[in-house]
């Protein structure tokens, strides 16, 4: 079921490199794959560019002894990335990163444990499609400005402002919401936001102005005001007739309901 307010200007969605870059930088954890090991790594990397990322193996580690016997030093390894929403969703993986590329001791850290990976091939697996991506293409986009906080963001939203979400369900056609037994944020970008409507699998995007920001973390009233700072969306009355995809908001904006797909 979906439903698309064609009055509205649509949601700028990002590309699919633009989605590998936000999934490095969001990601707590990885899988590393080499010819002999597997191995996962929480809280132990960290993205140094378009196609480069820094990992930090345990002293001692097998990995590390792979590498040391490598050709040249370089090690064939694949990287596995899932992105998994912070709120409670009966599909929580909204999409998976493959990597492929060379491993090496990062001889610009201090440390023997260093490893650097540097990217060959990058695949994206989002909403039932893969999709296969250059470096070129990695390094010619930014990831979103809110992927390192997304996760935070979405908890506190769910959390501590279950008023706004209710709010945000008031903005959908009425007739998509039947059945409906839960509302939950789902997705938060600086251009949109997401609310997935349990019972139905219906999910409602909106479209949102970039949070206020201070450095590269949102302020704490952007924080607090969620999708529309300084302004507050304007719910149907009850039992009105909403046409389809569309919402109402306060004077001077713009519908902010865009699509409801499911």
């Amino acid at each position: 079921m979906s439903a698309t307010d064609h009055s509205a200007a649509p949601i700028a969605e990002p590309t699919p490199a633009e989605l590998v870059r936000s999934v490095l930088v969001a990601a707590r954890s990885l899988t590393l794959n080499t010819e002999v090991h597997r191995v996962d790594l929480v809280g132990l990397h960290s993205p140094a560019g378009a196609g480069r990322l820094l990992l930090t193996v345990p002293a001692g580690s097998h990995v590390g002894a792979e590498v040391a016997r490598a050709p040249g030093g370089d090690l064939a390894a694949s990287l596995e990335f899932t992105d998994v929403a912070p709120v409670p969703l009966p599909d929580r993986v909204r999409a998976r990163v493959l990597l492929g590329g060379w491993l090496s001791f990062d001889q610009q850290s201090a440390s023997a444990e260093d490893l650097c990976f540097e990217t060959v091939t990058a695949e994206l697996q989002h909403e039932g499609r893969w999709f296969e991506l250059e470096v070129d293409e990695l390094a010619a986009v930014e990831p979103d400005p809110l992927a390192a906080t997304e996760a935070e963001l979405l908890t506190h939203l769910a959390g501590a402002h279950g008023d706004a979400v209710e709010l945000l369900a008031q903005l959908v056609d009425p007739r998509l919401l039947l059945g409906v037994t839960r509302v939950d944020p789902c997705g938060w970008t600086a251009t949109a936001s997401s609310c997935a409507f349990a019972g139905r699998a219906v999910t409602a995007t909106y479209a949102c102005p970039s949070p206020r920001r201070r450095g590269t973390r949102p302020t704490p009233c952007c924080r607090c005001a969620p999708c529309w700072p300084g302004r507050r969306p304007v719910p149907a009355a009850p039992g009105a007739d909403v046409p389809t995809g569309a919402g109402r908001t306060a004077p001077g904006g713009p519908d902010p309901v865009l699509a409801a797909k499911g």
